[in-house]
């Protein structure tokens, strides 16, 4: 026989096993209760509380979101050991199945260095048509197979619409169907990340993801990635639903000027930090000269009800009590000080103004403090013996956290009060 009949032979041979190769169907066997450890319970995190080795997370957000650039941050962090939205990270490899080409991903790894991504796995676009399902279960197969051969810790599938043999996304039991053969990838103890879209009308509970909720209800964790309410541009929440013990339930991160995400705390700080900041801004009266074109800044001395005034220029989102409250407890945090008081009718109005506290803080680019904070029921004023009003003489309240602030630890918020107690 001539060496190319021989090769003839043996590779069909080679065909006829790969085609008599069979998925294992079954996963382990009957175990008694008894004999369950709490070596089976233990987890193994990549990114702590939200993404761990043998679990299944979905992530789901709106079209354009942003959730390529939150991706891009958390495998860097992952590269790095870097905590990432207030959790520590472990590092590991990483194999994302991406539905984008790779000239995108070479654009994305500008001002990475190569220890920064050479732990990330791109296999780019793998598949000419929508595949049916036992083609997906070979896939899934080749995958497992693949993340074994090269120590691989976390599977992404960005995104899943892409690349799963659904065409009703509504239907539950072809959803089930498809999603059953992950557990291939978790029995290999692979960490896996499922990257979803919202559905149009988004939902509360855990409801946002597109389609059936067989999908959120297979799932181990939930991650949810919005917009912040606030409207600040370069504010995202991500909020989780979950098995796992101690899921964050919902946090604010923000990419900074330097282009990293930071972790700003829960909804409630962030929003109450920026009303304590827009309470000092508007202490501050900056105009532009016409003739010179150049920008001055006069630092003010108003009144509780000026700072109404001004705050509710453009639409009253803000009551008169919140505003006393706020300036109470910049007060006492000294970035403000009462420097008059004037008459009106039988009542004296105390004059603010900012201390030179505050100005010296500025100068070194300190954030303003946010000190969760609450007036004491009991001491919402005081009056003094000729019935003049202070809130510079009472020292505000300030209550313990709420157990839903841990988890959040790399941020100082002064051990404060949660309003939705």
């Amino acid at each position: 026989m001539s060496q190319f009949e021989e090769k003839i032979m043996n590779d069909a041979i080679d065909a006829v096993e790969k085609k008599d190769k069979k998925v294992e169907f079954l996963i382990g066997a009957p175990k008694s209760w008894v004999d369950i450890t709490e070596e089976e319970n233990k987890r193994e995190w990549i990114w702590e509380n939200y993404i761990a080795k043998g679990h299944i997370t979905l992530l789901s957000a709106l079209w354009k979101a942003g959730k390529s650039t939150l991706l891009r941050h958390l495998f860097v962090a992952i590269s790095r050991e870097e905590e990432f939205g207030g959790q520590p990270t472990t590092k590991s490899r990483v194999l994302i199945i991406s539905e984008e080409n790779e000239g995108e991903w070479l654009s994305q790894r500008e001002e990475l260095d190569e220890d920064e991504v050479s732990h990330i796995f791109i296999w780019s676009r793998p598949i000419r048509v929508k595949p049916n399902l036992k083609q997906w279960i070979q896939f899934v197969t080749q995958i497992t197979d693949y993340s074994i051969e090269n120590n691989i810790d976390l599977i992404v599938i960005d995104t899943l619409s892409t690349f799963w043999p659904i065409d009703n996304e509504n239907d539950s039991a072809q959803v089930l169907k498809a999603l059953v053969p992950l557990y291939a990838l978790t029995e290999k103890k692979l960490g896996v990340l499922l990257v979803h879209h919202f559905r149009k009308g988004g939902g509360d509970q855990a409801q946002a993801s597109r389609g059936s909720g067989a999908l959120p209800g297979f799932v181990d964790n939930i991650i949810e990635f919005t917009r912040n309410e606030n409207g600040m541009p370069t504010q995202r929440v991500l909020k989780t639903y979950g098995r796992f013990d101690a899921v964050i339930p919902i946090i604010v991160i923000e990419l900074n000027s330097q282009g990293k995400y930071e972790t700003k705390g829960e909804p409630w700080q962030v929003s109450k930090s920026a009303r304590l900041q827009k309470i000092m801004d508007i202490f501050t009266d900056e105009r532009t000269d016409e003739r010179t074109d150049e920008r001055t800044s006069e630092s003010l001395s108003l009144s509780t009800k000026q700072i109404f005034n001004r705050w509710t220029a453009d639409g009253p989102d803000i009551t008169l009590r919140s505003i006393q409250n706020y300036v109470k407890e910049l007060v006492f945090k000294n970035y403000l000080s009462s420097v008059d008081s004037r008459l009106e009718g039988k009542r004296k109005i105390e004059i603010y103004a900012q201390t030179g506290n505050y100005a010296e803080l500025t100068k070194i680019d300190l954030s303003l403090p946010m000190t969760p904070f609450v007036t004491s029921p009991n001491k919402t004023r005081s009056t003094d013996e000729n019935g003049s009003e202070s809130l510079s003489s009472v020292n505000p309240q300030i209550v313990p956290p709420a157990d839903e602030t841990k988890g959040t630890s790399p941020i100082d918020f002064d051990k404060g009060w949660d309003p939705r107690i």
